[in-house]
Order: C-alpha cells, then structure tokens, then sequence
C-alpha cells in the first residue's frame, strides 16, 4: 500500500489507518460526521490531520469503482478506503462568524456501501501529515473532511481550523 502521494503542490503521506473496535457499533452511538482535528507540525507548511471517522460494515472494494480515485491515497490493504484530496474551495460556515466564507482544503475519505441505510459501523481513526512542496503554496484558513459513499451519499462535512494561538 502506497503511503505517499505528490499532488496539487502538497505531499500526503498516510501516517495510519487504524479500525477502533473489535464489534460493530450502532448508528444512535457514532456521529455521522467525521470528528477532526488538525495542528501545525514543527516543520514550516506542514500539518497532522487527524479524522475519526465512521465507515458502514458493508463496504466493498473500491478497485472497480465508477469514481475516478487518482488524488488521493488507499487508506487499507482492503482498497476499501481512500483519502481524496480535491484541492481549495470556498465553503459557507459559521467557523468564526454566521455565513462566513472559509477558504478550505477539501478532503474525503472515500468508501462504496451497497446499502444506503446502515445500523453498523466500524469507526476509523486516520491520521495523515500535508506539507507544501513550494513556499508560494495557496492558503487556505481552514480544511474540511466529508465522508463520501460512492452510491452516491457524501455528508456535509466537518470543517476545522488550525488555533491561531499557541496554548
């Protein structure tokens, strides 16, 4: 399994991918956005993504999908999960201030479910480190993760922010 990837002037590299429990876990108990957290790292223009991440039991590979899976990376031996990144957009949120404009890195953590409605899931915790390959990268005040079935559900998705402050 690959672990790193060059694209759109960051490098991806896939620090884990790890399966949190042993027996499935119920929708009413795991939220159906990702909970995400990111930080700067001690280098300059790099950043850990951390993601947990719900994921229906019936997943399937994702090797014969109709969904082009070239920016990004696997995140499983499986192929069953990908970390897309699709690059900078502009999404409308109440981060600081109702309705505000964030420009926001956008990535997806991909599966394909035969099933649209799932009362089972394995939770995921992904952690993955970005860094800028050129010092006049485009920046972004914020990154937002969705959770995008292939057949053809994504989520709103959580959109998070670096602290400005050092505590």
């Amino acid at each position: 399994m690959k672990n790193v990837t060059t694209l759109a002037g960051i490098s991806i590299t896939l620090n884990f991918s790890n399966k949190l429990n042993d027996t499935p876990i119920k929708s009413v108990y795991t939220s159906s956005e990702p909970l995400v957290s990111i930080y700067k790292t001690q280098t300059e223009g790099a950043y850990t993504v951390n993601i947990i991440a719900r994921v229906p039991l019936s997943v399937i590979s994702l090797q014969n999908s109709c969904t082009p899976l070239s920016s990004g990376l696997f995140l499983n031996n499986e192929k069953t999960l990908f970390l897309n990144y699709n690059g900078v957009s502009n999404i409308s949120t109440s981060v600081n201030k109702p309705n505000e404009i964030l420009l926001c890195r956008t990535f997806s953590v991909v599966y394909d479910s035969e099933t649209k409605v799932n009362e089972d899931y394995d939770l995921y915790h992904i952690q993955f480190n970005y860094s800028f390959l050129s010092k006049n990268f485009q920046s972004a005040e914020a990154i937002i993760v969705k959770l995008n079935n292939t057949d053809p559900e994504t989520d709103r998705g959580t959109v998070t922010t670096v602290r400005s402050d050092e505590n």
